[in-house]
């Protein structure tokens, strides 16, 4: 007896988002290891991925080398979040990633909340990370919200520094961190400037 059911036929059975986004995580949980087994998915055409009782199945992999690793993977990761992003806004059959580049703010509102920023990371920013990665992140930082915020910054930073989905953190903070830091500058430079000035009015109206 066959127990597998293609993602195509289990998409027209599954709408809730729950389930779907509870799919989705293992589907990346399962490239992330053809990937670390050397290998790349080389058809995520929903037919060619089947859906047993405890596991994934991607039909037609391929074998990556050193040179190619890195373009192959992030290739993948890019192919399964805009399957992921079809599926959820119901349009799989017909949605173009050129059509998704140019729009994704469009589909925001079809994603779960708590991912939108990672496939924003992937799509938009070209970013990419796998979404259990970032699960993961998202889990860590959620529990250190009851420790304080010293040990909670300490632990953000060593996150950083163990995945590479904390980069995605990291950038956030440093793009607003350097944003602030940039104000700050051009406000004192403002203040000593017109303070100069103010002081070179005194000095010339006191030598007439």
């Amino acid at each position: 007896m066959n127990d597998k059911v293609n993602l195509k036929e289990w998409l027209t059975f599954h709408k809730d988002h729950d389930q779907m986004r509870n799919l989705f995580y293992q589907m990346d949980a399962k490239m992330k290891y053809i990937h670390s087994r050397g290998y790349y998915i080389m058809n995520f055409q929903p037919d060619k991925i089947e859906i047993g009782n405890h596991d994934i199945f991607f039909e037609e992999l391929g074998s990556m080398t050193q040179q190619d690793y890195q373009t192959l993977m992030n290739h993948n990761i890019y192919t399964l979040s805009f399957l992921e992003i079809a599926s959820y806004s119901d349009c799989l059959d017909f949605l173009k990633p050129s059509f998704l580049n140019e729009h994704f703010e469009e589909f925001i509102p079809f994603l779960p909340s708590d991912d939108i920023l990672y496939y924003r990371s992937v799509i938009q920013n070209k970013k990419y990370y796998y979404l259990t990665d970032y699960a993961n992140v998202q889990k860590q930082q959620f529990s250190d919200e009851n420790k304080s915020a010293g040990d909670t910054n300490r632990h953000q930073r060593s996150l950083v520094k163990a995945t590479a989905a904390g980069k995605l953190y990291q950038e956030e903070e440093e793009h607003y961190s350097n944003a602030a830091f940039v104000n700050v500058v051009v406000l004192s430079s403002f203040v000593v400037a017109s303070t100069l000035i103010t002081l070179l009015t005194v000095i010339l109206f006191a030598l007439k």
